[in-house]
């Protein structure tokens, strides 16, 4: 799994080290500045991207490597450590169905959950992916905490919830 605070070091000071050699060095301190100030995944919004590809030549080999790291960092299933989870988030998306959050769910919470605006069939998804006993079901019915049903890691603490019908 990449991790985000390695990959902006490294980003950054690449970054650095084209602005020595580059022409479009206001373009890249600018872009710089950017990656600098974003503090987690959540402050990804396509604004850097833009700037290279507007921007930069493309030639600049250190344009891909920026590409590269909001496009990863930005899709919320990367950023998911428990495989079962991972794979069922990315067949939601895939399938169209919008994130509608991704975070921790709850102060006492440690690990990121992600929710689906759909109601989850988990019986079924159980079944597909031949969850392991790890993958616990999740059901909240409180309406005042929020009503959502999905799934738990045990192992690692994440969830995956969708609506209740």
């Amino acid at each position: 799994m990449r991790d985000f605070e390695t990959e902006k070091i490294n980003l950054i000071q690449e970054i650095g080290i084209e602005i020595g050699k580059a022409q479009s060095a206001a373009t890249l301190e600018k872009i710089k500045g950017l990656v600098e100030s974003i503090n987690t995944h959540s402050d990804l919004d396509g604004e850097i991207s833009s700037l290279v590809i507007d921007e930069l030549d493309k030639k600049i080999r250190v344009g891909k490597k920026i590409i590269d790291f909001e496009r990863f960092f930005r899709d919320k299933t990367n950023l998911i450590k428990s495989d079962p989870i991972r794979q069922i988030a990315r067949s939601l998306k895939k399938r169209g169905v919008e994130i509608t959050y991704f975070g921790l769910a709850w102060t006492e919470q440690h690990a990121n959950w992600i929710y689906f605006d759909t109601v989850l069939d988990v019986e079924n998804l159980k079944n597909k992916y031949q969850l392991g006993s790890h993958i616990v079901i999740h059901e909240n019915l409180d309406p005042k905490s929020g009503t959502e049903k999905g799934f738990i890691d045990e192992q690692t603490g994440e969830g995956l919830m969708g609506k209740i019908k």
